[in-house]
């Protein structure tokens, strides 16, 4: 069980922490460090950089908390900090729980999807956004509807169907807020708000992406509909996340939550 009373870790530590774990070289110092002390020197033996090179990688897991620097005369020392990464680990194994609670149904709907002739599925990653494209058999006007209703949000919305889902706030209006409670199979409780930053009849839905209680992560889901007559193209994109693997654990939650909206749309 997670304990919501700690108190999570800032906007500012968790960016450097990623900041400086995005970068092959540090991660290799950080390996290095994890048998041991070492000198700047003995960390940068191993790469073709020049002393001030390696010194600005040193300063940037120094700046995230991630090395702690030690004098010993005219000798730099560095020891690795766990700290950070571990509540860093945190808070990405909160959201992994939350989007992986239920991959039995997923896979169930998954089934569901291939045995039910119509439209293509598309999945794709770029860096940290996320992007998914799926043919549907209803109009334009339907999934617009399906989009923005709020009765209809409290339907598919959500990994799955073992998740409650409560839809608290959904002023689906240029600058309106929305919150969605979600109670999760384990008796987990997440939130998600954020406001809406275009709102295009039968065209486009976007708005702000962010979890109640966490540091921002100041993403965007955007719905881009495309179509007419009884068939539509829905692109799906959610970007700006922190990490690649930020991305890819909501990845899981999408895909179940657009199976969950492709069937509310066939009705």
């Amino acid at each position: 069980m997670v304990n919501y009373c700690q108190r999570p870790p800032s906007d500012e530590t968790i960016d450097r922490v990623f900041s400086a774990l995005a970068d092959t070289t540090r991660r290799g110092m950080i390996a290095r460090l994890s048998q041991g002390p070492a000198s700047v020197g003995e960390l940068g033996d191993p790469y073709p950089f020049t002393k001030p090179a390696i010194t600005k990688h040193v300063k940037l897991l120094e700046r995230a908390g991630l090395v702690r620097r030690d004098r010993d005369g005219r000798i730099h020392r560095l020891t690795l900090q766990p700290e950070p990464m571990r509540r860093a680990g945190e808070w990405i194994e909160r959201y992994r729980r939350f989007w992986e609670a239920s991959l039995d149904s997923l896979a169930e709907y998954v089934e569901e999807i291939n045995r039910t002739p119509g439209g293509t599925q598309m999945t794709s990653q770029t860096g940290t956004e996320l992007r998914m494209e799926r043919s549907l058999n209803a109009p334009p006007e339907a999934v617009y509807a399906a989009l923005t209703s709020r009765e209809a949000i409290g339907r598919w919305f959500g990994p799955s169907d073992d998740f409650d889902v409560t839809v608290h706030q959904w002023d689906c209006q240029l600058g309106g807020r929305y919150r969605v409670e979600f109670n999760t199979p384990t008796g987990e409780t997440h939130v998600i708000v954020g406001e809406f930053k275009a709102i295009v009849p039968n065209r486009t839905v976007a708005y702000t992406w962010s979890w109640e209680g966490q540091p921002p992560m100041d993403t965007l889901v955007t719905f881009q509909i495309e179509g007419a007559g009884d068939r539509t193209n829905l692109l799906f994109t959610h970007e700006g996340f922190p990490s690649e693997d930020v991305r890819d654990h909501h990845e899981t939650g999408w895909t179940g939550s657009m199976l969950r909206l492709e069937r509310e749309i066939s009705g």
